[in-house]
């Protein structure tokens, strides 16, 4: 049997009460009749994002191993599809501009409420759903939407059951390793690593209201709020448990005398009272872990003792 390409809608929160609400109740995510075509995408220098081009820089976007997967799988599509069809699949083929009245091209795609499907038994189907697939306005799946690394108006998505399970496979796997990561800390190590994750910490904190914070941090979607705003929390995660000891207790300090009021920050700048005392608190970071300000780094160790004691 051949294998059908689907392209999907978004799938959409049901709430009876809206319009957008009963239209997913009855599986859509748009008025039933409403059409979207799509034709091939120019890129701006003229060339034509094919879904077939192993050099194509949207590729460059991707995690490592989905580029990979990705690349080799155009490859193989692309010299079946040109052995079937005798038409050079390049982006920069005329075969793409549908504008053309002079030679065969390819076909637009009409996209209903319900998507659409691909025969691949038909090569000229699978072509479309290529170029349909890497538009920008379509989610390349549920997973790019859940990261946010879709268009954030994106309506359809490519609906791939193998990409979808590899993908949540990685996902858990990644998940699962950032988890069992903390869980080898030490408790005061722990503290460290929620501080610059931006989760709340107190000297009446438990280490298991501090785990369930971490693991419900580390399961959304994105980080909501303080200075990884809109990051990938499992990508946080890591680079702050990448960070040297040293430099990860300065940084919980420097983090610690923001949230206790022994230093501010304005418009990026650090301060203590009226007094500037540092550009950034990366800068501040760096001048503490110098050996020539060790009495500034106690300092600002008795300091937050004395408004901790508070």
């Amino acid at each position: 049997m051949a294998k059908i390409g689907i392209i999907a809608p978004v799938p959409t929160e049901v709430d009876r009460e809206t319009i957008g609400g009963s239209l997913a109740a009855k599986g859509f995510n748009r008025y039933p009749g409403t059409k979207s075509t799509i034709t091939p995408y120019k890129e701006y220098d003229g060339t034509y994002r094919t879904g077939l081009d192993p050099d194509a820089m949207y590729l460059k976007n991707l995690p490592d191993q989905e580029r990979e997967i990705e690349i080799k799988r155009i490859k193989e599509a692309k010299a079946r599809l040109e052995k079937a069809t005798g038409i050079k699949l390049d982006p920069d083929s005329p075969f793409y501009n549908i504008s053309s009245k002079d030679i065969k091209t390819v076909e637009r795609v009409v996209l209903t409420e319900t998507g659409a499907a691909f025969n691949f038994s038909d090569p000229f189907q699978e072509i479309q759903y290529h170029f349909v697939r890497v538009h920008p306005t379509i989610a390349s799946s549920l997973e790019a939407i859940r990261t946010g690394r879709a268009f954030a108006g994106a309506q359809y998505y490519v609906q791939d059951a193998e990409t979808e399970v590899r993908l949540e496979y990685n996902h858990r796997k990644e998940l699962n390793k950032a988890i069992a990561a903390y869980e080898a800390e030490t408790p005061t190590r722990q503290r460290q690593i929620c501080r610059l994750m931006n989760i709340p910490v107190d000297i009446n904190s438990s280490d298991e209201e501090l785990y369930n914070q971490i693991d419900k941090v580390l399961r959304a979607p994105k980080m909501t709020d303080g200075k990884h705003k809109g990051l990938n929390p499992v990508k946080v995660f890591n680079s702050i448990i990448a960070i040297t000891p040293e430099t990860a207790s300065t940084m919980d300090l420097v983090y610690q005398a923001l949230q206790h009021g022994v230093w501010y920050e304005k418009a990026g700048d650090i301060y203590e009272g009226e007094n500037k005392i540092s550009d950034s608190v990366d800068d501040l970071v760096a001048r503490l872990l110098n050996k020539a300000h060790q009495d500034e780094l106690l300092a600002l160790k008795q300091k937050l003792r004395l408004k901790q004691s508070v």
